[in-house]
């Protein structure tokens, strides 16, 4: 046996391994996420048919969207939630010369306040010519935050870095990394445009499987559940203006102050969602909300502010044909033409209102929706009234899933 001593590991030479190995799985995943390029956060020189689709981001898809709307430098912007996500198309031909230079900024899950903080920061980049601004009763009837000079300026150079960093370096930038090379091997993939126009394409294998009827009903439930949670009403109590009214001004403001054509809409649900404003006592503040963004808007005007096509205000949120379209439970394959479910509407019917809305559009269908002005708007919410009576006679099963939902709802929150 040999009596040499044992040799003492060499805890550095180990340490330098570690290290090392370390160092090349970084700059691969670097590499791999810089060329995946997940949230067109860099220069798209190699981009191909493995990661020309984009996944639609999750954590940060408020960020990334500002990031590439500044980036594409878009004469037109949409402003909203997810409804005009998914609803309002970039590239629908009512854009006329200005097609191919919008954005669709709408943020799913994004109140008004969000809305205006974005806006502000794009104006200081971007030569903005018009904005289709949709508004959502829910953002300001459901919790409405107290007036407050309160708001976020947004660095969009640094918002850039730190983006840029988590794309490369981060587990979440690694995911979607890899859900870029998935996205294109997908027939259905949860994916967001280049113009940030969001088709839903997920959505179309669940509707699928599960039917529309399904969708509606769960849409319905949620809906109602999130109106019995929370504190209802146009302004906080005791006062006579909210935070999201503020926002609002102050977008009509920043439009106006850079001569920016902007019309404000209101989003075309489906008219079980006024059922349940009208079970839920909401009915008149529904009214009221209209009416006040109407005298803002007009306000607006009358200070100097210019519209699209003579339009400022355009209420979508009627007591339509398409808002009253009938669903058959046993259809899973193509029941619904213009809904998802109740709550969020399909690129058909955004299509529709986009061509009413623009200039070159058809002529107006007011059955369908709306521009108003203060001389109008009484006998147009007059006939919304009248026509969910006509609703809610004519179809009493719709009316049925209302309560039930809103029945659901009571018993769970006890």
């Amino acid at each position: 046996m040999s009596d040499a001593p044992a040799r003492n590991p060499d805890h550095g030479v180990y340490l330098w391994r570690y290290l090392l190995v370390l160092l090349f799985t970084l700059v691969g995943v670097a590499a791999f996420s810089f060329w995946a390029n997940p949230y067109r956060l860099f220069s798209p020189t190699f981009e191909s048919a493995w990661n020309r689709i984009k996944p639609r981001p999750e954590s940060n898809i408020t960020t990334v969207k500002l990031l590439n709307a500044a980036s594409a430098a878009p004469r037109a912007l949409i402003l909203g939630n997810s409804r005009a996500e998914i609803g309002f198309d970039p590239e629908h031909p009512g854009w006329g010369v200005l097609r191919g230079r919008v954005y669709n900024l709408a943020i799913p899950g994004a109140g008004i306040e969000t809305v205006r903080d974005q806006f502000r920061a794009l104006l200081d980049r971007v030569d903005v010519d018009t904005v289709v601004f949709a508004v959502d009763f829910q953002d300001f009837v459901l919790n409405a935050g107290r007036v407050s000079g309160e708001s976020r300026d947004l660095d969009i150079d640094a918002l850039r870095r730190k983006e840029r960093v988590s794309a490369l370096l981060t587990l979440t930038g690694a995911r979607d990394s890899i859900r870029t090379i998935q996205a294109s091997r997908t027939a259905y993939p949860a994916s967001l445009r280049h113009d940030g126009f969001n088709p839903l394409f997920d959505y179309v294998p669940i509707a699928r499987r599960d039917g529309y009827d399904v969708m509606f009903r769960q849409r319905l439930s949620e809906t109602a559940a999130n109106y019995l949670r929370g504190r209802k009403g146009l302004f906080p109590p005791g006062e006579s203006d909210s935070s999201e009214f503020q926002a609002f001004r102050d977008v009509l403001r920043m439009a106006r102050d850079h001569g920016i054509r902007l019309v404000v809409v209101t989003y075309p649900y489906h008219a079980q969602y006024y059922a349940l404003f009208r079970e839920l006592g909401l009915w008149s503040d529904f009214e009221q909300w209209k009416r006040l963004l109407l005298e803002s808007v007009e306000e607006n005007v009358a200070a100097g502010a210019v519209t699209v096509a003579d339009h400022g205000f355009c209420d979508f949120a009627a007591v339509s044909a398409p808002a009253t379209s009938v669903l058959e439970p046993t259809d899973a394959s193509g029941a619904s033409h213009w809904y998802w479910e109740a709550g969020h509407f399909k690129k058909a019917l955004g299509d529709r209102l986009l061509a009413q809305l623009l200039d070159g559009g058809e002529q107006p269908d007011r059955d369908f929706g709306a521009c108003l002005g203060s001389d109008t708007i009484d006998e147009w919410l007059l006939a919304q009234q009248q026509r969910l009576q006509e609703f809610a006679f004519a179809d009493a099963d719709a009316l049925e899933q209302v309560r039930t939902a809103l029945s659901r709802a009571h018993a769970a929150t006890r």
